[in-house]
């Protein structure tokens, strides 16, 4: 997955991470469940600079994601270890990137995610994209 084009890198992190869901038919990690480790991530990062979904909602915001784009290279069993690269990258005055990369034993690539994320005023019962809220940039990019 090229992450060339995607704007400026503005944060990464490393976020470790236990394969508990069962294996499908296949004997390895369901499709499905790679999303939700995803979203388990997206919210560590949240509770990493004290947001959260909640905290979002009461300033009248939510965060939206769209574009899921996900490539498996190597599968992941219950019970592996694994560590999910964040990195976050600016896009324009309303969408941002979230690339994900599913580390086995942090060095073999075993599923890759790049997502496309923006905010939402959630006010007056409409839901409406606004530009990115200049305190989560601010606060990101002084990590």
């Amino acid at each position: 997955m090229n992450t060339k084009n995607l704007g400026e890198l503005i944060y990464q992190s490393n976020f470790e991470c236990l394969v508990y869901h069962e294996n499908d038919g296949n004997g390895h990690l369901n499709t499905a469940n790679y999303d939700a480790y995803t979203e388990e991530t997206r919210r560590r990062f949240l509770k990493n600079f004290d947001w959260s979904d909640k905290k979002f909602n009461k300033q009248g915001i939510a965060q939206r994601r769209k574009n899921f784009n996900g490539e498996h290279k190597y599968e992941l069993k219950k019970g592996d270890l694994f560590n999910i690269l964040l990195q976050i990258y600016e896009g324009d005055r309303v969408f941002f990137h979230m690339y994900f990369e599913f580390l086995k034993d942090g060095k073999t690539l075993a599923f890759q995610m790049l997502t496309k994320d923006y905010f939402v005023s959630v006010s007056n019962g409409q839901v409406k994209p606004i530009k990115i809220p200049e305190f989560f940039y601010d606060k990101i990019r002084n990590v």
